[in-house]
């Protein structure tokens, strides 16, 4: 699920959660850093779009989704409020 939510968040923002100088450094923050949210670096977007995206992005694989199941319905519930459901 990480591999998803780097991809998501690339798109999303234009930008890798994590950058560096080097390999090293990208790696450290990998372990170590919290990235930005999405929201933070791009004017108007959902926060719940941002949540989900940071949430696939958790450093304990047990904090992120543990299945596609769990993750189509995060997307659904995005979806569904972006249309003005919930």
């Amino acid at each position: 699920m990480p591999f998803l939510g780097v991809t998501l968040y690339e798109s999303l923002t234009g930008r890798l959660p994590f950058e560096g100088q080097n390999r090293v450094q990208v790696i450290f923050q990998h372990l170590n850093a919290v990235p930005v949210p999405p929201a933070e670096r791009v004017g108007g977007m959902p926060p719940l779009v941002s949540d989900l995206c940071l949430w696939m992005l958790e450093k304990n694989p047990d904090d992120r989704p543990q299945n596609y199941q769990e993750l189509r319905q995060a997307l659904n519930t995005v979806i569904g409020v972006g249309r003005g459901r919930q």
